[in-house]
């Protein structure tokens, strides 16, 4: 039986140091993957995390296909995946994993009972990896599992979305295989998929360039290399294990998880999932330098729509109901002693849902903005589904007040001379002609590529901007030239939102 062998990108074999036994495998310090401080790690979550579009999937999240490189290369692209996991129940993650600096055949599994990030341990179902490590195929080797960042890169990510859940994870790492292993290896894990279980594959795409050994084409390199990407997705989204094992073959294409995704595949081949790009860039799309340039996507497949809940894009969503003066000031309270309690203490107040209305248990994406002596002091939100609405107040307040990357972290002794104001989202869509904007009315999201920005739609009136200065501004916050709305490649879709103050309500 022939193996199907994988690109193991950067392998080196490295002579690897841990004592047998140690219950915990510590986090990697070998690279520049993430800040190796709590602090400094809860902020980068924090800002990646603040520029995803959607939170809380609508239907049941049942596996992600997400990248794993250094957190602010491919770091977005993994939290607008994650990020759909808000507000769902998920106690086991299956996390499938390359071996990127070990010679491996078959799985590998460890002893660890606990995986650490700079952001805590989390536990591991050793009951499972040990039944695992008996199995033909798997082995079990913390040697193997202790130096490898393509499982450990997704734990951050677990850890701030399901930070008020208990959970634990299966750790496995994927060496060459056999197409007979494929479905064994998937068979064994599925006997631990419950309701309540996420699997996770863990890779990047194409690693075009000299230094990967990777130069299929040398011309119209950005268009060609999104072309073979989107067929690489496009198969692992159908559930095409064969499909994507020829166009492996055929293309070469450098996926260094393809092992980690064809088990997934076939974890997933019997059930009734649906699945949809969340989000996809080049690293070259940074700097326009593609001569070394990998690849990032994510896929989420999620329980199957029921007939007739698929929505045109050029359909308007239904617009909520506004909010009632009264819960406005409830949020605004909120909001307020949320901001006081965390300057003083540093820790989030908690929050007990029982105490308010049905109206505002609802999932709305939220921003909160502070201004002070007039000026903005700090304004971060979600443009997802959002958690309920007390929730989701709470968590952006202590963002805006600690983690807006433009200000300083708001101090106790500012609080009394701070204004907070609120906004909650409707949905958003997109729309095909950005002359379809209405000023003062819609807020607006831009994306290209590796870049993205959102205006809200007070900053129309607040400013006074026509619309190609809105929009001129609006590519700038992006990292774009001026004009970059009016290049190809831009998408636009806009949203309106529900604005309140204490100014206004609190009078």
């Amino acid at each position: 039986m022939k193996r199907i062998l994988f690109f193991c990108l950067a392998m080196c074999l490295v002579p690897l140091s841990v004592s047998a036994g140690e219950p915990v495998r510590p986090f990697l310090q070998t690279g520049d993957w993430y800040p190796a401080g709590r602090s400094a790690l809860s902020e980068m979550m924090n800002e990646l995390f603040s520029g995803v579009l959607e939170a809380g999937a609508k239907h049941r999240p049942r596996a992600l296909i997400v990248p794993h490189a250094g957190l602010r290369y491919s770091g977005r692209c993994a939290a607008s995946a994650f990020s759909l996991l808000k507000g769902w129940k998920i106690d086991r993650v299956i996390i499938l994993g390359v071996a990127h600096r070990a010679a491996l055949s078959g799985a590998c599994v460890s002893d660890f009972r606990l995986d650490r990030t700079p952001l805590g341990d989390i536990p591991v179902d050793t009951k499972i990896t040990a039944t695992l490590g008996k199995l033909p195929g798997f082995q079990v080797n913390d040697r193997i599992m202790v130096n490898e960042h393509s499982i450990e890169n997704e734990l951050p990510f677990l850890q701030h979305v399901l930070k008020d859940r208990k959970f634990s994870i299966v750790p496995v790492l994927f060496g060459s295989v056999t197409q007979t292993q494929l479905k064994v290896f998937a068979g064994e894990l599925n006997r631990y998929v419950t309701e309540t279980t996420l699997i996770v594959a863990s890779s990047d795409l194409t690693h075009y360039g000299e230094n990967y050994g990777y130069v299929p084409f040398k011309d119209h390199i950005p268009e060609r290399l999104k072309k073979l990407d989107t067929g690489f997705l496009n198969l692992a989204m159908e559930l095409n294990a064969n499909g994507l094992l020829r166009y492996k073959r055929k293309t070469g294409i450098t996926a260094c998880g393809f092992v980690p995704i064809s088990v997934l595949m076939e974890m997933l081949n019997e059930k009734r999932v649906s699945a949809r790009l969340v989000d996809y860039y080049r690293s070259g799309d940074e700097n326009g330098d593609y001569s070394l340039s990998v690849s990032y996507g994510a896929v989420v497949f999620e329980d199957k729509k029921q007939r007739g809940e698929d929505r045109k894009m050029s359909e308007q969503p239904a617009v909520p109901r506004q909010i009632s003066h009264e819960n406005r000031v409830l949020l605004l309270k909120l909001a307020r002693k949320t901001l006081e309690a965390y300057t003083r203490s540093g820790k989030r107040l908690d929050v007990d849902l029982n105490t308010y209305p049905k109206e505002l248990l609802v999932r709305r994406s939220v921003f909160v903005t502070l201004n002070k002596s007039g000026n903005l002091r700090g304004c971060i939100g979600n443009l997802g589904s959002g958690d309920l609405l007390p929730d989701s107040v709470t968590d952006y307040t202590i963002n805006a007040a600690a983690s807006d990357p433009r200000f300083q972290p708001v101090q106790h002794d500012e609080v009394k001379d701070i204004r907070i104001e609120i906004s909650v989202m409707t949905p958003f869509h997109e729309i095909p002609d950005y002359h379809q904007i209405r000023l003062g009315l819609d807020g607006v999201i831009i994306s290209k590529g590796f870049y993205r920005a959102v205006f809200l739609p007070q900053v129309a009136t607040e400013t006074g901007w026509n619309l190609d200065e809105f929009l001129s501004h609006l590519s700038m916050k992006a990292g774009l030239s001026a004009d970059a709305y009016k290049k190809p490649g831009m998408t636009f879709s806009v949203f309106q939102a529900e604005v309140f103050s204490e100014e206004s309500e609190l009078k």
